[in-house]
């Protein structure tokens, strides 16, 4: 096994976020076959699904999900189709740390929701008429089994970790068919640090650019979230980084210099300084052909 896949085997490790909520939607059998009745439409041809509660009453719930998912996806990189997702040793306390915080508000959310649930089946109640279901609603002793937030690590097995009893040449293609899937990986990794960086950067490079062809008079806004996401991820290549990638970590570094170095309105109003960034934005995009 190449001593690169080692190293990062004993410096990383596997993680996967678990997510559940109550998703407030039914199939209304009854409200399906009124429908297919009246407009003559054969059995089955369609579905009715409706709302079991009002959308915003999940809505903090929702808010507090979506929060958490963003913040794997940027405190972790790619690895497997089923989930998993590899986190440097290094971003684990990091990660840990952030992902408590946001189970945290992630659970107040759910205990908001839960309080109020007894009031939401009633609005439903009024505003379903005819389609409201009792037996279609949780008790409220039940409905907080169906919110759950967590996340599990597990090691990176590479192909010196299989342990059975099979003939050496069968052990041989097992061992050398995954190492070679692990090598993969973590060059779609790295790609995914680079592609950070290429598509934050294009993000502020295409801002600047219409600034420039603005009509005299208009103003074009620059939010402040497009420096900030070039900076995340170049902090980002720095800490997930699984090779020790020196033209990655030289790209990075450059990407957030430029952004650390300007602030948004002097890139917004001085046309020389946003020529002189475009000019070094398209120098990174350059040296990052081939690698995103």
């Amino acid at each position: 096994m190449p001593e690169t896949l080692s190293n990062i085997a004993g410096k990383a490790m596997l993680v996967q976020l678990q997510i559940n909520t109550w998703s407030a939607v039914a199939v209304d059998e009854d409200a399906t076959t009124t429908a297919e009745m009246h407009h003559q439409a054969q059995t089955g041809s369609g579905t009715y699904r409706k709302r079991l509660i009002d959308k915003q009453a999940l809505a903090e719930v929702a808010k507090a999900a979506r929060a958490a998912r963003e913040a794997h996806r940027k405190l972790t990189l790619p690895w497997s189709d089923k989930g998993e997702r590899i986190l440097p040793t290094r971003a684990h306390q990091e990660y840990l740390a952030t992902l408590t915080g946001l189970q945290n508000a992630f659970d107040v959310a759910v205990q908001g929701f839960m309080t109020a649930y007894a009031g939401h089946v009633q609005a439903a109640q009024a505003s379903l008429g005819g389609l409201f279901k009792p037996d279609e609603y949780p008790d409220p002793a039940d409905i907080a089994a169906k919110f759950d937030m967590g996340w599990t690590f597990a090691p990176l097995a590479t192909g010196s970790d299989f342990r059975v009893d099979l003939p050496a040449d069968e052990m041989q293609r097992m061992v050398e068919e995954r190492d070679a899937q692990v090598s993969a990986n973590v060059e779609a990794a790295q790609r995914d640090l680079y592609a950070r960086i290429h598509t934050s950067m294009s993000g502020l490079v295409e801002a600047c650019q219409r600034i420039d062809k603005a009509q005299e008079g208009e103003r074009v806004q620059l939010r402040q979230s497009l420096l900030d996401h070039v900076a995340e991820a170049a902090t980002a290549a720095s800490t997930l980084d699984l090779t020790g990638d020196p033209k990655l970590a030289e790209l990075a570094d450059l990407a957030g210099r430029m952004v650390g170095s300007i602030s948004r309105e002097q890139l917004r109003s001085d046309e020389h300084l946003r020529t002189g960034f475009i000019a070094q934005a398209d120098e990174i995009a350059k040296q990052m052909e081939g690698l995103v």
